[in-house]
C-alpha cells in the first residue's frame, strides 16, 4: 500500500492495495462492512470490502451514506468560522452577548464560541446516554447552565460534550435567522453540489446498516433506528441536530469536504471556496488533549484539538464519529494534499482509528509522532472523588500499591473499575474489563488534578 504523493500516482496500483488491506482487515475481525476514499491532490481512489447490511446481500462500496452524527460538529465549526470571517460573529466575546438568557451566569461571562467549538467551555456537561437528555429543549439547557459548575476555566482543558454545539446552534439561529443545519447546506454542501441523504425515525435501506458486537458470541449483530424508538428514544429536538444532524453522506462525499477545508478547488466545487481564515483555522490546535494509558481497543485520541478539527500526532487533521452501530471519520493533510475517509457498518471506533491511521501513515511516507508520556504522579495525591458529565462520579483511591478507580455513571447502573499500577520500568500500565477505556491524570490551572475518562474529563470536588 505504499504510495508517495510527490511522485506520478499508480491509482490501478493503490486501489489494489487498498482493497487487499480492507479484506484483510474484515477477515480478521469479521466486521460486516468497510469503506475507503482517499484523495491525493485531487486524485480520488477507492476501495470497500463486505456488504451494506448483515440482511442484505449487497455490496458495501464508497457511495453507500454513513450517518453523519457527530461529523456534524466540524461542518458546525466551518459555518461559525465563515461566520466570522464576515464579521457576523465574534469568535472571542462571552457568549452571554448573544444569549441574554445566560447574562450573569458564570458560563455566559466566560465562555467564548472558541472555548464552545474546540470542546473548552468547562461547564459540567450532560450525559446524553442518560435518560432525558436528549428529549432536553433550549430553556432546559439554559436552565442546565443557570446551575452547572465550572469545572475547568474555559480554554483550559479539552472534554468532549455535545451540548455546547447545541450553544453554538442557537447562537447561529440567532444572528443568522437560519438553522444550523440550514447553514451546513449552504456553506458546505451547496459548494460541493453534494444532496445528502436524510434519515427519518425509520430504517433507511439506502445506507449503511448498523451492527453492534454480540459479547456473548463474539459475532456482530444487526440493529436498526427503530430499535431505538423502541427502548423509548424519541426522535431528537431540532436543537440537538446543531450536534448531530440526520444527514447522511459517503465517504466520497466526506473527501470533497476534506479536500474543501485543505484549501483544494475540485471539479466539484460548484461556488467559492472557504476564506483563508476559515481554512487556517480549522487546521490550527486550541488546546492540547491529555495524553493517556489507553485500553487493548481504545480510540487512538489526537494530540491537539482546534476550532472544530482535530490532530493526529502525525500531522493529520480531521473528526472522528461514532453513531448507532456506526462509525466514520476523516482526515487531511494540506502539506501532502492527501484526505481519507473511512466508514464501517459497525460500532467500532478502535477499528476506525487502525484503518485510517493506518492509510494516512503509509500515504504520507512518513512514521507518526511518539506519543506524550503520560504525566507522572504519586498515587496518594490523586486520590479523592471527582464530577463529571450531569450524574456521572469517579472515585480514586489507593489499595496495595494501586490507583483504583471506580466509576459511577448517571446513564448506567453498573459500575466500571479499572487499575493503574507502575510496571518495574516505571510504566503506568492500566487494567480494565473495558478493552476500549482509556484514562489519563492530569494538573488543572489552579494546581489540582483532574481525570480524563476517554474524552471526558473529570473534575476532583472533594479529597477522601
Amino acid at each position: 500500500m505504499a504510495s508517495d504523493p510527490r511522485q506520478r500516482i499508480d491509482a490501478s496500483g493503490l486501489r489494489s492495495s487498498l482493497e487487499s488491506f480492507l479484506a484483510q482487515v474484515r477477515r480478521e475481525t469479521k466486521v460486516p462492512g468497510i469503506a475507503v476514499a482517499v484523495s491525493i491532490e485531487g486524485v480520488r481512489i477507492g476501495a470497500s470490502a463486505g456488504v451494506v447490511a448483515l440482511d442484505r446481500d449487497e455490496p458495501i462500496t464508497t457511495a453507500t451514506p454513513f450517518h453523519l452524527g457527530c461529523i456534524t460538529k466540524l461542518l458546525l465549526a466551518i459555518v461559525v468560522l465563515e461566520l466570522a470571517w464576515q464579521r457576523q460573529l465574534d469568535l472571542n466575546v462571552p457568549i452571554e452577548d448573544y444569549l441574554p438568557e445566560l447574562r450573569g451566569t458564570i458560563h455566559g461571562k466566560t465562555v467564548t464560541l472558541s472555548h464552545l467549538l474546540s470542546h473548552t467551555s468547562g461547564y459540567r456537561g450532560l450525559n446524553v446516554m442518560e435518560p432525558g437528555t436528549l428529549s432536553m429543549r433550549w430553556d432546559d439547557l439554559v436552565e442546565h447552565l443557570g446551575s452547572a459548575p465550572q469545572h475547568f476555566t474555559p480554554g483550559t482543558v479539552f472534554s468532549y460534550e455535545h451540548s455546547e454545539s447545541v450553544v453554538v446552534g442557537e447562537i447561529v439561529r440567532r444572528v443568522t435567522g437560519e438553522s444550523a443545519t440550514a447553514l451546513i447546506s449552504e456553506t458546505i454542501f451547496a459548494r460541493l453540489g453534494l444532496t445528502p441523504h436524510t434519515l427519518g425515525n425509520g430504517d433507511a435501506p439506502f445506507a449503511a446498516g448498523q451492527h453492534v458486537l454480540d459479547p456473548s458470541t463474539r459475532r456482530f449483530k444487526q440493529v436498526r433506528w427503530s430499535d431505538l424508538a423502541a427502548a423509548g428514544v424519541s426522535a431528537l429536538p431540532p436543537e440537538w441536530e446543531a450536534a448531530f444532524s440526520r444527514h447522511a453522506l459517503s465517504v466520497e462525499a466526506l473527501v470533497s469536504i476534506a479536500e474543501l477545508v485543505m484549501g483544494q478547488h475540485g471539479s466539484l466545487l460548484r461556488r467559492a471556496p472557504l476564506s483563508a481564515a476559515t481554512v487556517s483555522l480549522l487546521q490550527s490546535p486550541a488546546v492540547e488533549i491529555v495524553p493517556v494509558i489507553g485500553g487493548a481497543l481504545a480510540e487512538t485520541l489526537p494530540a491537539t484539538f482546534g476550532l472544530g478539527a482535530s490532530r493526529w500526532r502525525d500531522g493529520f487533521c480531521g473528526i472522528a464519529g461514532a453513531t448507532y452501530g456506526q462509525c466514520q471519520g476523516f482526515r487531511f493533510d494540506a502539506r501532502t494534499g492527501i484526505a481519507v475517509a473511512v466508514g464501517i457498518n459497525a460500532q467500532q471506533r478502535y477499528l476506525r482509528d487502525l484503518v485510517i491511521g493506518r492509510i494516512c501513515e503509509t500515504l504520507a511516507s512518513a512514521a507518526s509522532a511518539p506519543q506524550a508520556a503520560p504525566a507522572d504522579f504519586p498515587f496518594e495525591d490523586v486520590v479523592g472523588e471527582y464530577h463529571g458529565a450531569r450524574n456521572d462520579r469517579l472515585f480514586a483511591d489507593v489499595d496495595d500499591g494501586r490507583l483504583v478507580l471506580v466509576l459511577e455513571s448517571g446513564a448506567m447502573p453498573m459500575k466500571l473499575r479499572a487499575e493503574i499500577i507502575r510496571a518495574p520500568d516505571g510504566r503506568l500500565v492500566l487494567s480494565s474489563p473495558a478493552p476500549d477505556l482509556s484514562v489519563g491524570v492530569f494538573r488543572t490551572d489552579d494546581d489540582d488534578f483532574g481525570i480524563m475518562i476517554g474524552v471526558s474529563a473529570y473534575r476532583r470536588v472533594r479529597r477522601v
